[in-house]
């Protein structure tokens, strides 16, 4: 058998299960999973129809549960952006 040990790494630490992420590859592979949802998103209108909807309703459940800790009640109203 002829093996090239140039390529060859520490088990584990290389490439495995314990290898470090920097915080920039990991913001990287957020930004490009949120772009690729996003793109599939405006393929298909009833799932961006449906994430909006979703979308609306944590927010105003959030703002609704904030006020009522507070005792304020407020009123959300959306509008449709381009």
């Amino acid at each position: 058998m002829d093996l090239d040990e140039d390529f060859m790494g520490m088990p584990l630490t290389d490439t495995g299960f314990m290898t470090e992420i920097k915080k920039e590859e990991e913001t990287a592979a957020l930004a490009k999973a949120q772009d690729d949802m996003e793109e599939t998103a405006k393929q298909n209108s009833a799932l961006l129809a449906q994430a909006k909807e979703r979308a609306k309703n944590l927010i105003q459940g959030y703002v609704e549960n904030v006020g009522e800790q507070i005792g304020e009640e407020y009123t959300i109203e959306w509008a449709e952006t381009e």
